[in-house]
């Protein structure tokens, strides 16, 4: 959505346009977080289990993106996220 927008603004650049909304995604990220954990809305404990999941579950992913024909990876990647 971030990237349609940028380009009804009128960039052009993909590069500039994905730096752009890595730094707008963090930054909303990090306010988001700063501001549920000032309010007492997070159970750590559980974060941090969650957080540790997420990173380990992600690590296998990446190796075999990187060893996978673009076309094969490209059509796994979309069936899992288009569920």
């Amino acid at each position: 959505m971030n990237l349609a927008m940028f380009a009804a603004l009128g960039m052009t650049d993909i590069h500039e346009m994905n730096a752009l909304k890595l730094v707008l995604v963090t930054v909303i990220n990090g306010v988001a977080t700063a501001t549920l954990s000032f309010t007492g809305a997070i159970v750590w404990p559980q974060a941090l289990v969650m957080l540790a999941g997420a990173v380990l579950g992600g690590i296998p992913w990446r190796t075999s993106r990187k060893n996978c024909h673009t076309v094969w990876c490209g059509a796994s990647s979309f069936s899992l996220d288009s569920g």
